[in-house]
């Protein structure tokens, strides 16, 4: 798709949570922004699409949640699994993009363009197919493959997650975490559309192959037909190394913002492209909300680490937590 101009104030790639998160910002500003996404429909992306509890439900249209009121976990290949109190909550990634993107879809200062992959990146250009465009501030929210992140040279570290969708029925959410998170963790859910099995596993601890026997064998186990449908993959990436270069933000996935502990990272999504729009308006802004987040992901992936490196720990505490849950419950 061919775009309006040469050149623009903020050129954001990745129209997903980041992407259109920062776009909101600069609504019906004076700055020119050009938001760029590779594919065809916004908010694609392999997903389970996690609501964690600081996103408040009424952000989002209430019809398009999915909510599940209990769900059950089970840690080291315990037989039995432990009903937790409390609720998940679900959106589709589509709905998401959708509904994020009617946010700022009247702002005039605001182009977006779609089936557009970016091919490269200078100093002050960004390549697509047939044109090279000029941008004063470079927003990089194009997730775990991030070009705008090689483009600045910085080393990436994954998860890696294999994941079937189905339109087979599924009761609650159903997860196993296996040797304190360090082989890895696995999900059945019921999504409001289909139903959705996935793995998460550390590549530098589990080979491809080794990971993929561990989640067909759990498939089997809760007898999930997996055999119709597709395998699909995604990398997760979960490596901070830095929010701005002088005039270019990464922000979600790119930034690797991502939780090494499950994965999820919409909320960092939407809030660090948030942040990034905010200090393209203001140079002063501090980025409370960045730093949080990074707070709270440095203490969590201290644990994390601690935990795989230690699981009779992680035996240890998860039974008096359990325990004590159940007690509730």
């Amino acid at each position: 798709m061919q775009v309006k101009r040469s050149e623009y104030d903020v050129i954001i790639i990745g129209a997903n949570a980041a992407g259109l998160g920062c776009a909101n910002i600069l609504k019906n500003t004076n700055l020119s922004v050009l938001l760029i996404e590779k594919n065809r429909t916004i908010g694609k992306k392999l997903c389970t699409g996690i609501l964690v509890p600081q996103i408040e439900s009424a952000y989002f249209p209430q019809d398009k949640i999915y909510s599940v009121s209990s769900y059950k976990i089970r840690y080291f290949e315990n037989k039995d699994y432990v009903t937790l109190p409390g609720s998940m909550r679900f959106i589709s990634r589509t709905d998401l993009g959708a509904h994020l993107q009617k946010r700022c879809a009247n702002a005039e200062n605001i182009e977006l363009v779609t089936g557009t992959p970016v091919k490269k990146i200078e100093k002050g250009y960004v390549y697509l197919e047939n044109s090279r465009i000029r941008y004063t501030y470079l927003v990089g929210a194009d997730g775990s493959n991030s070009i705008t992140r090689k483009y600045l040279g910085l080393g990436v570290k994954k998860l890696m997650s294999f994941v079937y969708e189905s339109s087979q029925k599924v009761q609650g959410t159903i997860i196993d975490i296996q040797k304190g998170y360090k082989h890895g963790y696995a999900w059945i859910t019921q999504l409001p559309d289909k139903s959705q099995a996935g793995y998460v596993y550390d590549p530098k601890r589990l080979s491809h192959r080794t990971a993929g026997e561990i989640f067909h064998a759990y498939l089997k186990e809760h007898s999930y037909d997996f055999e119709n449908s597709r395998l699909q993959s995604a990398p997760i990436s979960y490596g901070y190394k830095g929010f701005q270069f002088d005039n270019i933000f990464l922000t979600g996935d790119a930034a690797g913002l991502a939780r090494k502990r499950d994965g999820e990272g919409i909320y960092e999504a939407l809030v660090s492209g948030e942040e990034a729009g905010k200090k393209i308006l203001d140079p002063d802004y501090n980025l409370p909300l960045l730093h949080s987040i990074l707070v709270q992901k440095k203490n969590s992936e201290r644990i994390f680490n601690l935990l795989c490196a230690f699981p009779f720990l992680y035996t240890i505490s998860m039974r008096r937590v359990l325990k004590k849950l159940q007690q509730f419950g």
